[in-house]
């Protein structure tokens, strides 16, 4: 009956070190994946980083480039304004009326009638 007891009792300590050892193995395991798991997320972290980094310097430059594109846009507006001005037939005229041109000098220089040079007189002398 003793050697029965003593046999179980040396079947059951194989059995508790069988899992023991078991239980170490897979322990390691889970350690060497936690460990690559947690070089994963320190990469994924600097790449998130990066990312953001990278949209804040594309938010300035879509800045910049808003103001610039608002700056040609209102040079544009400015130069078509002013093309309109230097197109108008009487531009020539009025400047020179500003310069003291008479009637005389316009019918002879802006090749316009005197009743024109004379009318244009009036309305910018």
């Amino acid at each position: 009956m003793l050697s029965i007891l003593f046999t179980i009792l040396i079947v059951f300590i194989l059995t508790l070190l069988g899992g023991i050892i078991w239980l170490f193995a897979e322990q390691k395991e889970l350690k060497q994946s936690y460990d690559v798991l947690v070089k994963d997320l320190e990469s994924h972290k600097k790449d998130l980083a990066g990312l953001c980094s990278a949209a804040v310097y594309v938010d300035h430059k879509i800045l910049d480039n808003n103001e610039q594109l608002q700056d040609i846009e209102q040079k544009i507006i400015a130069f078509g304004k002013g093309k309109q001005q230097t197109d108008h037939p009487y531009y020539s005229a009025i400047q020179r009326i500003h310069l003291g041109a008479t009637a005389t000098e316009l019918v002879q220089q802006c090749a316009i009638n005197r009743e024109e040079a004379e009318l244009l007189i009036r309305l910018h002398g």
